[in-house]
């Protein structure tokens, strides 16, 4: 999911933000990790197995990325289906000029 995410981000993101947007992507996952590590580190001193401690970072992973897709794909889709239509656009104007250039050499 963080490639998928970072790959996003680097699309939709202006190149004069996306240093600070991905400086803050950063500084989130390495918080998240030092989170984990505050958590985990009691349990396991209170002998809870690894097993329980791994499914329930499962069953959080899982839905913390079912919300972020579930808010996410409606802009992804609305996005999706503009960027398609403005290359078809894109591809159309260059066949166009093609054409004309051909025909203004003969």
């Amino acid at each position: 999911i963080y490639i998928f995410l970072t790959t996003i981000l680097q699309m939709n993101v202006a190149a004069n933000y996306r240093g600070r947007v991905f400086a803050i992507g950063f500084g989130f996952r390495v918080l998240s990790t030092g989170i984990g590590s505050i958590i985990v580190g009691p349990m396991l001193d209170a002998h809870y197995s690894i097993n329980f401690i791994l499914l329930l970072a499962t069953i959080y992973s899982s839905i913390s990325s079912l919300i972020w897709f579930l808010l996410y794909l409606p802009w992804f889709k609305s996005r999706n289906n503009n960027s398609i239509t403005t290359n078809i656009n894109n591809i159309d104007n260059n066949d166009n000029n093609n054409v004309n250039v051909n025909n203004d050499n003969n």
